[in-house]
Parts: C-alpha cells; sequence; structure tokens
C-alpha cells in the first residue's frame, strides 16, 4: 500500500492507495458487501472504516476521536529517532501535546466542581472544541510547525523561568 504522510495527499496518491485497496486479497468481511452492492472494494473498506469511525464517536465521544488524532505521530516519532532525521519536529510535537494535556487537565482541576469533567461541559457546547483541538494537532505535525512553536514561545518561556529561578534543568 502507498505510504501515507499529511504532506503526501493528492488525486493521485489517493487514486493509488483505492487501487492498492481494490488488490487486496479476497476476504470474508468485504467480499459480500462488494458482491451485494456492486461498488468497488476500497470504497466498501473506506465506508466501513468511516462507520466505525461514526460509531467510535458515538459510544465513546468526539474527545476520544480527538485524542487519537493527537497521538497520530508516534510513528513518524520512532522513524525520526531510528534515523536521526528530523527529531526536533516531532519531540518539538510531543513536549506541545504533553503541554496541552497538562493545561487542559488543570483547568479541569481548578474550574470545574470534582464531580464534572471540562470535556464534557465543553462537549455539551458542541463539536467545535475538539475539532479546533484535532485541527491544531494536525497543523503541528504539518511542515515543521512544532517546531516553530517550540522555538518561538517554549523555549523561550523555559529559559526565562529558568533564568528567574537562578537554575537550568539537568537532564
Amino acid at each position: 500500500m502507498a505510504a501515507l504522510s499529511l504532506n503526501s495527499l493528492s488525486m493521485e496518491n489517493l487514486n493509488k492507495i483505492l487501487a492498492d485497496i481494490d488488490a487486496w486479497k479476497p476476504d470474508p468481511v468485504t467480499d459480500p458487501i462488494v458482491k451485494a452492492s456492486g461498488q468497488r472494494k476500497a470504497f466498501v473498506v473506506v465506508g466501513l472504516a468511516a462507520a466505525t469511525v461514526m460509531l467510535l464517536l458515538m459510544v465513546f465521544g468526539i474527545e476520544m476521536i480527538a485524542n487519537v488524532f493527537a497521538i497520530l505521530p508516534i510513528y513518524p516519532t520512532i522513524k525520526a529517532i531510528q534515523q536521526n532525521k528530523d527529531a526536533k519536529q516531532w519531540l518539538s510535537y510531543w513536549i506541545t501535546f504533553s503541554l496541552v494535556v497538562v493545561v487542559e487537565e488543570a483547568l479541569d482541576e481548578v474550574f470545574l466542581p470534582e464531580d464534572q469533567d471540562m470535556s464534557f461541559q465543553l462537549s455539551m457546547m458542541g463539536f467545535l472544541y475538539f475539532v479546533a483541538k484535532i485541527g491544531a494537532f494536525f497543523w503541528l505535525a504539518a511542515a515543521h510547525n512544532a517546531a516553530t512553536v517550540f522555538d518561538k514561545f517554549i523555549e523561550p518561556t523555559v529559559k526565562r523561568i529558568e533564568a528567574l529561578v537562578g537554575v537550568k534543568a539537568q537532564i
């Protein structure tokens, strides 16, 4: 199957991926649906995947989906570390991701009573927060944006804190 990355999505690549799916060996799940519907195997597989995502969304909520999208860069992080290539982007991504999770949890503890959860309150306002979260994590993963956020915001903040405390962290 064609390698999929954030920068490689185009109609040509999409058609190649669909053709690769069509070429999968016969299986007992999709083949009866393909035969009954007369659709391409790729469309059936994509439809089943979309239905699965919708089912997960209904059962677990959009927060879980947002968190799954947020951790998708695990694989490119592992590859970057293995190849010692582009490690700053992915390590910066995880630093930013961790900070977002910590801030969300802190806000949850500070502003809401013990029996309520900020994510529940946010989901009551609609999906916009989690859609924005998914978009923000996709943006961070694309085009070295996490490294830029690290260089412009996180690292200067750490340096100011170190100067204020008068100590540099030893790792």
